[in-house]
């Protein structure tokens, strides 16, 4: 069983909200807008689950995914999701609205 601290958890989320945060305002994905009702900016970010991936017949800790799902005033909207290594680096993201 992994235990992982409210600490860890919270640098995890960190991460992923700074990774989403440089995704909507990437020059290059300005067509987001495009792609819902309200301003990106006015989007709320909800914190909903980390996962501990593992490959096969290796016990170690493989990567981490973060989820974070986005809400306008009161609807789910779409959700980010954050993907790191077990050294600590982004190795994907992944974000969809609905």
């Amino acid at each position: 069983m992994i235990i992982v601290s409210n600490r860890e958890l919270g640098e995890l989320y960190e991460k992923a909200t700074e990774s989403y945060h440089r995704c909507v305002n990437n020059p290059e994905n300005t067509f987001l807008q495009d792609e819902i009702s309200i301003p990106i900016d006015e989007i709320q970010l909800k914190r909903t689950k980390v996962k501990a991936v593992f490959t096969e017949n290796i016990p170690e800790v493989y990567s981490w995914e973060v989820e974070i799902v986005l809400w306008d005033e009161n609807a789910m909207i779409g959700r980010y999701t954050y993907i790191e290594d077990d050294m600590g680096n982004e190795i994907d993201n992944g974000l969809v609205f609905y």
